[in-house]
């Protein structure tokens, strides 16, 4: 919304606007253009009481990430600790990368005034993943601590 209120102040071109539109929040708006070239493949993988609604892979500033929006699914609740883990896999499903990270606000707050309660996540990845890997992002519904795949701070 205050993006919104920002961007009709500003007198911004149409493409801008769509842009804030389309992108995940302010960080993703902030960031450059989704990855396109090598078109990657992303799958969402969502469980519980949450849900993986976006996810895209951007670049800025040389370094790429992985940036996207969790809801919580309507009567649903997530336990604490529940966290998005980010899994590059190659083409034989080998298990290239793989990092766990806490989505915010951590508890997802409930929607008011026909707005979606949601919240956000962003990982960066050691390199960009190649053409043929699959990002996997995947609302994983135990404790951070206890994930495989550890927190890249």
């Amino acid at each position: 919304m205050l993006m919104a209120c920002v961007l009709a102040f500003a007198g911004c071109s149409s493409s801008l606007a769509r842009r804030a539109r389309d992108s995940d929040g302010l960080l993703g708006f902030l960031m450059d253009k989704p990855v396109t070239n090598p078109p990657l493949a992303v799958e969402k993988i969502s469980s519980g009481g949450g849900e993986i609604t976006s996810a895209h892979i951007k670049s800025y500033g040389g370094k790429v990430y992985v940036t996207g929006v969790v809801r919580r699914r309507i009567g649903g609740s997530l336990p604490p600790g529940s966290h998005v883990d980010v899994i590059v896999v190659d083409k034989s499903k080998k298990i290239v990368e793989g990092v766990a990270v806490n989505y915010l606000p951590r508890d997802i707050p409930y929607g008011s005034r026909g707005l979606t309660p949601q919240s956000q996540y962003i990982v960066r990845l050691g390199s960009m993943p190649a053409s043929d890997s699959t990002v996997k992002v995947i609302l994983h519904v135990s404790n951070i601590s206890g994930c495989e795949f550890g927190e890249r701070s």
